[in-house]
């Protein structure tokens, strides 16, 4: 009886349709949407229309699902925004093309935006590589700012232990600390599961206690009560955050975790980054990441601590 069960795409088609087909009638009998349809399924569907529908991480839902949306929409206004970036999504079901809305409607228009005002031009070169990667197209974004010389470089570190990795990362944490001013701004550090946050602090947390300087953990994504601390993440839970710096805690251990949307989700962590990126490995970068290793340079910001 297993292969007679409905899953889940086939009930998505089956809303996708139903809806769809209710649509066409209140369009070709517009009266129906003020007056009673004598119908209870049709006074159902009305009954759950919107003015406007907007969905934001659009990308994350198949065509069907979003057409379930646009369909939830008023026939009198046809008001839907989908809005979203194809390397941002993190669901194997998720939409790879914005073409693919084409079965919503023919008349959806696609816009796109072009400028980036919120990473700095460094670390923006690195998200479209990673684009063009893996959507297969000349990336469609560019930085609204010139890249200048006191700019931080991506920075990369060879983990052999985890000694080794803590001070690593608490050492480049304190030569941002400095470089502010003595003050730190938004931090995070992104690890493959939530498991893993009570080890990362552990290994990090000691060596930047004389600085006042403390980490939080964040297990399910939680940021509340966390302002001017380190934030520890795992990478599952970092869509709609932002901060001025990121760390990668063991980039091949989210590869092993994650393979098939590993390197969106590298994606997505590196757009978190709006200056100061910094990434930990284990010998060798992973295989979906070779075209990017070269931009992380095997260096610290000490440099421009000193400068300020």
């Amino acid at each position: 009886m297993k292969e007679k069960r409905i899953n889940g795409e086939e009930i998505d088609l089956l809303i996708f349709t139903i809806l769809q087909n209710a649509r066409k009638i209140f369009g070709r009998n517009s009266n129906l949407l003020n007056a009673h349809s004598k119908n209870d399924f049709l006074e159902n569907i009305k009954g759950n229309y919107y003015t406007q529908v907007v969905v934001d991480e659009a990308t994350d839902f198949s065509s069907i699902q979003l057409g379930c949306m646009y369909n939830l929409s008023s026939p009198l206004f046809n008001a839907v925004s989908f809005s979203g970036d194809l390397m941002q999504r993190v669901t194997n079901s998720g939409l790879s093309n914005w073409d693919e809305c084409e079965v919503i409607s023919p008349a959806i228009d696609i816009y796109t935006i072009t400028k980036v005002y919120r990473q700095s031009p460094k670390l923006l070169n690195i998200a479209k590589i990673l684009y063009e990667n893996n959507v297969g197209m000349k990336a469609p974004f560019e930085s609204a700012y010139p890249e200048r010389s006191k700019e931080p470089d991506p920075l990369k570190f060879d983990k052999f232990s985890n000694s080794n990795f803590g001070k690593w990362v608490s050492d480049r944490i304190l030569e941002i600390y400095r470089i502010h001013g003595g003050k730190l701004p938004s931090t995070a550090i992104f690890v493959s599961t939530d498991e893993q946050i009570p080890e990362a602090i552990n290994s990090i947390e000691e060596s930047l206690e004389d600085y006042s300087i403390s980490l939080k953990g964040c297990p399910r994504g939680e940021i509340l009560g966390s302002e001017g601390k380190v934030r520890i993440f795992s990478i599952k839970y970092i869509k709609g955050l932002e901060f001025e710096s990121v760390f990668f805690l063991n980039i091949n251990d989210i590869a092993l975790h994650h393979p098939e949307l590993f390197d969106k989700y590298i994606y997505v962590g590196l757009t978190r980054a709006a200056s100061f990126m910094g990434v930990t490995y284990e010998r060798r970068f992973p295989n979906k990441l070779n075209n990017i290793e070269d931009c992380f340079l095997d260096s610290t910001w000490e440099h421009l601590a000193n400068t300020r």
